[in-house]
Order: structure tokens, then C-alpha cells, then sequence
């Protein structure tokens, strides 16, 4: 089955805009802008009508490519005062004869960010380290199709201050673009250089930006 997934960055120099087909798990680039901007320091909005103003071009440039407009995004969110935790949550199998589906993953996910992330936060990612089955001391990172009676799992979470996040919201909603999820710029970072090879190994992705550096 084909998906489209369009993704947006606004950065403090350019806004960046791709269009991909997902098929048969491969990713193939539709269109892609990018357009300069004014509004933006180190990642955070400082005039709103002036990012507006560069995201409707670059909405204007992939439309006249593609001759479809775009309604819905995967958007990235500054990482200033970003704050990483740790913690755990578990949820009972419900899957057919007590086998672990997706469905019980997001459950147990659920369960680790329940009462997790204060008022003037916002939760952005859920990572997880380790899920396990029963109790069991050993940890596997994907327990789909595995069998037992209750899934527990340990994550890292990362939040932002709402007062960050929500002019991006705004801007997106008069620009007429739903959001239908968001990311770090870091973690599409990773898995832009993601191999099986670096997932073995401790080390650092650098994105040297216009303002900023992301590690």
C-alpha cells in the first residue's frame, strides 16, 4: 500500500519542505523546496506573519510541482530546553492467546507518559529502551509476536516548553496545515544516517545549522 508523507522544517535561515511516497517499506522523494525566512532565532519563532509569509511560498513551489495542495504535515520542533527522562509503564496482553500486537505496545507506551509530563510541557518523542515480557530480566527491543501476560517496557520521553512549541501550531493552522505529528530535528537526523552498522556503535550525529548545532 502507497503513502504520501510530507514533512516541514522551519529553521532560522531556510524553511524546508519534502514530499515522499512510502512503498513496500522504500521512500521515494516526490518534491522537496526549501525558501529563505526571517522570524526564526535559534530555532524559535520570533514573527510569526513573516514565517507565514515563507511557508505559503514554499507550499505555492511544491503545489506547482506536484499539482496537489497540501493539507496535512510531519513537522520538526526546536529542541531548546529540550528535557530527557526516564521512565517505565507496563500493560496487560490483550492479543489473541496472549500475543503481543502493536496494540499492546502502544498501551504499555501509553502507560509510561500517563501523569509523565507537567502543564507547561509538551511530550514530543517516546523512545523505547527495552520492553519485557512477565518480568523477565532480559530485555528485547521488538516483542511483537512474543507471548505472556503483561508487557512492561522502559522509555526515554522528551518534552519542550509549550510556549515553544505552540506559535509552530499556530502558524501551521493559518497556513492551513493540520498536524498530524512532530518530531526533533535531531531525530530525523539519526534516521536520515540511520544504518544497522551505526545502530551497533555509541557515538554522535553533528548537524552544524545556521545558528545552532545539534548534537
Amino acid at each position: 500500500m502507497k503513502k504520501v508523507l510530507t514533512g516541514i522544517d522551519i529553521g532560522s535561515d531556510l524553511i524546508k519542505i519534502v514530499v515522499t511516497e512510502v512503498y513496500e517499506n522504500h521512500f521515494y522523494t516526490l518534491a522537496a523546496t526549501n525558501v529563505h525566512t526571517s522570524g526564526v532565532k535559534k530555532g524559535l519563532i520570533t514573527d510569526s506573519l513573516a514565517v507565514i509569509d515563507s511557508l505559503k511560498e514554499g507550499l505555492k513551489e511544491i503545489k506547482e510541482m506536484l499539482g496537489i495542495q497540501i493539507t496535512k504535515a510531519i513537522i520538526t520542533i526546536p529542541s531548546n530546553d529540550r528535557e530527557l527522562s526516564i521512565t517505565s509503564g507496563e500493560a496487560e496482553i490483550m492479543g489473541e492467546e496472549q500475543t503481543v500486537t502493536a496494540t499492546d505496545i502502544l498501551a504499555c507506551l501509553q502507560d509510561a507518559t500517563t501523569h509523565k509530563v507537567s502543564d507547561d510541557r509538551e511530550l514530543v518523542t517516546v523512545i523505547p529502551i527495552a520492553f519485557h515480557i512477565d518480568g523477565a530480566k532480559d530485555g528485547v527491543k521488538n516483542p511483537i509476536g512474543m507471548t505472556g501476560s503483561m508487557l512492561s517496557a522502559k522509555v526515554v520521553i522528551g518534552t519542550v516548553p509549550r510556549e515553544n512549541i505552540t506559535p509552530i501550531m499556530n502558524i501551521m493552522k493559518q497556513a492551513g496545515i493540520e498536524v498530524v505529528d512532530y518530531v526533533f530535528g535531531e531525530t530525523g537526523d539519526y534516521y536520515a544516517a540511520r544504518t544497522k552498522e551505526l545502530d551497533s556503535k555509541v557515538g554522535a550525529i553533528i548537524n552544524i545549522g545556521y545558528d545552532t548545532m545539534k548534537v
